[in-house]
């Protein structure tokens, strides 16, 4: 008697026959993280040219007259800062790999960003603004006026000062690698410039005011 094959047999051959469905990627995940990286720092560079031409030119689309008109509110004065900002972090991402460069980390990145809004915060602070400074695209706009709102409620004025100060020295040091003695050391190097400077200028100043020719009479 012939041998009877059974349900499960056959449904085990004709799955071995039958060929599978090929499930397909996404393209994004067929694309290496190095990749990925290069696009974003071309996608950095191509929004800031963009920014530029539409800020500094007439010749501005509807979309790119609309995107200038958010930044202005949201930013303020920063407007100015955000493509040198953007054309230098994408840069500095397609170029990563350049010894001469600084390393690029998260903690890099962290730190300038911390320190692009902290500036929104101080221009607001110094033209003592709110919001309807901010929505005429003064001082630092909606995001500066925000925070400083925030921290001056929260904290007072020079409490806020103080918090607005502590901010940027740890976004000075996360984005430039520092510990506090070289920040402190930087700053007076800075100060000791500054100082020099200033004078230089006072004592010219002087040397021409004592001068010869101006202490002469002049002729009636």
């Amino acid at each position: 008697m012939a041998r009877r094959t059974s349900k499960k047999g056959k449904t085990k051959q004709r799955s071995k026959n039958t060929p599978q469905k090929q499930t397909r990627e996404p393209i994004l995940t067929s694309i290496s993280p190095q990749r990925r990286i290069d696009i974003l720092g071309i996608a950095l560079i191509l929004i800031s040219a963009l920014t530029i031409i539409s800020i500094f030119t007439q010749s501005s689309g509807k979309v790119t007259g609309w995107w200038v008109t958010i930044l202005s509110q949201a930013l303020g004065w920063c407007v100015y800062l955000l493509p040198v900002a953007l054309v230098s972090l994408g840069g500095w991402v397609l170029l990563r790999n350049m010894d001469k460069l600084p390393s690029f980390s998260g903690e890099r990145v962290i730190g300038l960003v911390l320190l692009f809004i902290n500036l929104p915060v101080w221009f607001h602070l110094v033209i003592d603004g709110g919001f309807a400074e901010a929505q005429a695209g003064v001082g630092g706009g909606y995001l500066g006026a925000a925070l400083k709102l925030a921290l001056i409620a929260m904290l007072g004025k020079p409490g806020a000062i103080i918090a607005l100060i502590a901010w940027l020295l740890v976004s000075l040091i996360l984005s430039f690698n520092l510990t506090m003695a070289n920040l402190a050391q930087w700053i007076n190097q800075t100060f000791k410039k500054w100082g020099e400077r200033i004078n230089q200028r006072l004592q010219t100043q002087r040397e021409k005011k004592l001068s010869p020719q101006s202490l002469e009479p002049t002729d009636a």
